[in-house]
């Protein structure tokens, strides 16, 4: 089914990486949003195929502090947390 894994290293201070596994392939959105909602980045939209996935994101640029990132798929919407150090 459609997974959302925590990303590593966790916290992250520079490279970051996101896994997700997709139940089937269709368009996606992952983006990346401060704890009061306001999305930061958007590292993945458009179409992808089913299966294992991962993203390596660069938060060296966002503050320090607790975020949340967020997979939208046909399938539905699952999130994480994720604290950026530096």
């Amino acid at each position: 089914g459609l997974m959302l894994l925590q990303n590593f290293p966790n916290p992250a201070t520079g490279l970051t990486t996101i896994p997700f596994t997709l139940d089937v392939a269709g368009p996606v959105e992952l983006g990346v949003y401060t704890s009061a909602g306001v999305e930061v980045a958007r590292p993945v939209e458009g179409w992808q195929s089913m299966g294992n996935q991962e993203v390596t994101l660069d938060v060296s640029k966002l503050a320090s502090g607790a975020y949340f990132y967020k997979l939208k798929t046909s399938s539905g919407t699952v999130s994480k947390p994720m604290i950026v150090t530096h």
